[in-house]
């Protein structure tokens, strides 16, 4: 898909300064014809935000609010935008599909997706990347896993990123000429307040270069803006976070300026956000668990009973905490919300799609279909093509992974799948990952 030449508007450089000190939700609990009630808060708006327990930081008048970009309109992106929206802060909801993105701004809800939860006035949706120049304190990409890089070019193409913190110019589709283009990053530092903080909300790894999603976004604007770059993972279902129901998340990001950033900017009476310097672990447990969720899936619908379940998560957590170790990260980060946490949720939730996946699997369709009749991306696919292959280039024995591969791109049959995980050698349970 072409995505047109390179604006080449940086984003202005405004100085803000982030002191908070409690959070402002906006507009109460914005449903739309749902018997999906949110939480009953006691008093005012005011009263709410003087209690809010989480945050020590000021919030801003709205004259003076942070503003955000969100990249992505699926479910997980708008969902987003609802609950930064919620707490006052202008964001801009951006669609590469420009009728999506005007049915969603006029309708107030984005009907295909979350069709439960109404848009607060402070977000605005658009298919135009040149807004992202006003979008001063974060830039968040919510987009599918393979998907992304192409996501970053496309934002290029509006001023945001236009010069690598390097000072090469990454390209968009079409463009054959890589020099040029004005610089986001104003002097090409990352020191100062007037640069956006990079989130990735994606989970995944690129298959093609086997990348995590950071990595991907490193890889389009150069390696300086590593230290502006974040990632957000955790047990999160979009429609919950868009309901305004507690759960929790975690920031990573290898500056604590841009991890206390993002936790500043995310963190609600509704969303608890933890922080971790562990960017590689906490990317990798979002990813990976998405393959075992199709396992899970797989397991219910056979009716391979409640211990099969257990037995089949433990096991998981046990070998895809070995993938991350021998990537680099913290074998205790996934004992935390972006691994245990994580794979719980999306191996037993009933909103998750990769369960469902498996389940699908079970009653005997084929793969190729259940993806074609899905409205979202299911990332246990591409991620198990990834892992795969990750863990064969590093020599990481992940017996699971193993069998979820054969089943989803050699057609192996699942309860000779299920055989041959019960059948292997004897072995003693190590639980030392470090």
């Amino acid at each position: 898909m072409a995505l047109g030449a390179d604006a080449g508007a940086g984003a202005p450089s405004i100085h803000r300064v982030f002191m908070m000190s409690a959070q402002r939700r906006v507009g109460a609990h914005l449903l739309r014809g749902s018997d999906l009630m949110l939480p009953s808060v006691g008093g005012t708006e005011s009263e709410r935000a003087e209690e809010s327990p989480f945050c020590e930081s000021p919030v801003r008048d709205l004259t003076d609010c942070a503003s955000i970009g969100i990249i992505g309109a699926g479910s997980w992106g708008t969902a987003l935008a609802i609950h930064l929206g919620r707490k006052g802060f202008r964001v801009k909801l951006l669609s590469r599909d420009a009728e999506r993105a005007r049915l969603i701004q006029r309708e107030r809800v984005n009907r295909r997706f979350l069709p439960e939860v109404t848009l607060p006035d402070t977000v605005t949706v658009s298919c135009d990347p040149s807004s992202l120049a006003d979008c001063h304190d974060a830039v968040v990409f919510a987009v599918p896993s393979q998907a992304l890089r192409e996501a970053v070019r496309w934002a290029a193409t509006g001023g945001f990123g236009a010069v690598r913190c390097d000072g090469v110019r990454p390209k968009a589709s079409g463009d054959s000429n890589a020099s040029g283009g004005s610089n986001v990053w104003g002097d090409s530092t990352v020191s100062g307040d007037s640069i956006p903080v990079v989130v990735s909300a994606a989970k995944g790894l690129e298959v093609s270069s086997l990348l995590r999603m950071s990595e991907v976004i490193v890889d389009e604007l150069g390696d300086r803006v590593k230290q502006r770059l974040a990632v957000i993972s955790g047990p999160n279902f979009a429609k919950e976070v868009a309901l305004g129901l507690p759960g929790a998340t975690v920031a990573a990001a290898y500056s604590e300026t841009s991890r206390r950033r993002v936790q500043d900017l995310f963190m609600s009476d509704c969303l608890r956000v933890y922080t971790n310097p562990d960017v590689i672990g906490v990317e990798l447990g979002g990813a990976l668990k998405n393959i075992y969720a199709i396992g899970v899936g797989i397991i219910d619908g056979l009716g391979l009973g409640m211990n099969a379940r257990a037995a089949f998560i433990t096991r998981a957590l046990a070998e895809l905490t070995r993938l991350g170790v021998a990537c680099g990260a913290r074998a205790s980060t996934f004992s935390g919300l972006s691994g245990l946490g994580d794979l719980v949720l999306t191996c037993t939730g009933y909103l998750s799609r990769n369960r469902r996946c498996g389940l699908a699997l079970a009653r005997g369709e084929r793969l190729d279909e259940i993806i074609r009749e899905s409205k979202e991306v299911i990332e246990g696919v591409p991620a198990t093509n990834a892992a795969f292959t990750l863990a064969m280039r590093l020599d990481v024995e992940m017996p699971i992974l193993t069998e979820m591969y054969q089943v989803l791109f050699e057609g192996k049959n699942l309860r000779e799948a299920s055989k041959c995980l019960m059948t292997r050698l004897k072995k003693d349970e190590i639980v030392d990952m470090a």
